[in-house]
């Protein structure tokens, strides 16, 4: 069997191999199944893939919004203001112990959790789980979807000041 490798652009990162839904993910016995969202794919060992060089198209042709931030730009609109941002985020991956705690199923691997870098992977944690919430980016946007929160209005604040 061939080593585990990642895309070097990854640098480790496994959100995608988690967090999206694939269609025809090969099992050792020769046969197929789709992967749900937020399932650990079975192809994963310790942060990198057995058959990367050899994934299912359904792999090959996921769109990284995380590398797209790092590169050209970061620039993100913010939803609640309209001004446009630049930014840099943490990798998600580094969020999946609270994602399942804050986001829906619904929107489960269709937005990207976007902690700007500047708050501490342990605080954001923490926040995740005082508030209900994580940031993300949603169709090109900055938002913090208020699913568990009974006072959105706190768990804004809580967000806004935690740099």
């Amino acid at each position: 069997m061939a080593d585990s490798v990642t895309s070097p652009l990854c640098g480790g990162c496994t959100y995608c191999c988690w967090a999206y839904g694939v269609k025809g993910v090969p099992l050792a016995d020769g046969t197929a199944y789709d992967k749900l969202s937020m399932e650990t794919c079975p192809h994963i060992e310790g942060d990198a893939c057995r058959i990367y060089e050899r994934r299912p198209e359904g792999c090959r042709e996921l769109w990284c919004p995380y590398l797209s931030l790092e590169g050209a730009g970061s620039r993100i609109r913010n939803k609640y203001n309209g001004q446009v941002v630049r930014f840099r985020i943490h990798r998600p991956d580094q969020f999946r112990v609270v994602i399942e705690e804050a986001l829906s199923p619904e929107i489960r691997g269709r937005v990207l959790p976007a902690v700007p870098v500047d708050v501490a992977v342990d605080k954001a944690t923490a926040l995740v789980r005082e508030t209900g919430c994580i940031p993300v980016i949603h169709d090109g946007e900055w938002q913090l979807p208020m699913l568990n929160h009974s006072d959105p209005q706190a768990a804004m604040g809580a967000w806004r000041n935690c740099g």
